[in-house]
């Protein structure tokens, strides 16, 4: 098989196969593409992570110390509780059959309570991050704030915050009630969704 050009699904694919300990050749087995073509991806990605690492980290740590992007729960604003303004949003996942990476991803609107649900294929949290930020772009959302938990999943959500330029906040650990509109929401959505079911397939209802 002759190196091929990537589309960027491709490129999250691997990445994630390659983080969960796959060699080179197993990747390029499971995806079937050239064992080359990955080789080569990622050298490439290695010297632009290499080169660029350690400034792009400091400038997003610099820009988060000095817009406070990132906040605890605890500093989330006090009108925020009252539920007056639409925007502020919390998300989390609900997760599909045991050891499978598909899982939904829920977006609740605290005033409104609108829900908007997003297909998830893997659990790396920069593609959770990507997918979420773009599906709030494409549906024009209203958005003030962002309340996450504390999932793997959404450990980089603090990019799509900066970018869109609203607070990101943390609940606290074991703390689901801290985000209970979310929560709330989920439950009804599992009704219909048995929990457990295989996400694999594409949902009619997403």
């Amino acid at each position: 098989m002759n190196y091929t050009q990537l589309t960027d699904k491709k490129k999250v694919e691997i990445g994630i196969l390659l983080k969960q300990g796959m060699s080179m050749r197993q990747v390029a087995s499971v995806l079937e593409i050239s064992h080359s073509t990955i080789s080569r991806y990622k050298a490439v990605v290695y010297k632009k992570r290499k080169n660029k690492i350690k400034g792009g980290m400091m400038k997003h740590t610099k820009w988060n110390l000095d817009n406070k992007t990132v906040l605890p729960i605890s500093l989330r604003p006090k009108y925020i509780e009252k539920r007056d303004e639409p925007g502020h949003l919390e998300v989390d996942s609900i997760l599909g059959k045991k050891n499978e990476q598909e899982s939904l991803i829920s977006i609740v609107d605290r005033c409104t309570k609108r829900l908007w649900l997003i297909k998830s294929n893997y659990k790396n949290e920069f593609y959770t991050t990507k997918l979420i930020y773009e599906y709030i772009v494409k549906n024009y959302i209203d958005v003030k704030s962002i309340t996450v938990d504390n999932g793997l999943e959404f450990q980089a959500l603090g990019i799509a915050a900066k970018k869109i330029g609203v607070k990101f906040y943390k609940c606290d650990l074991y703390c689901s009630f801290q985000r209970g509109t979310n929560e709330r929401t989920n439950a009804l959505v599992i009704r219909y969704i048995p929990k457990g079911e295989s996400m694999k397939l594409n949902l009619k209802y997403i």
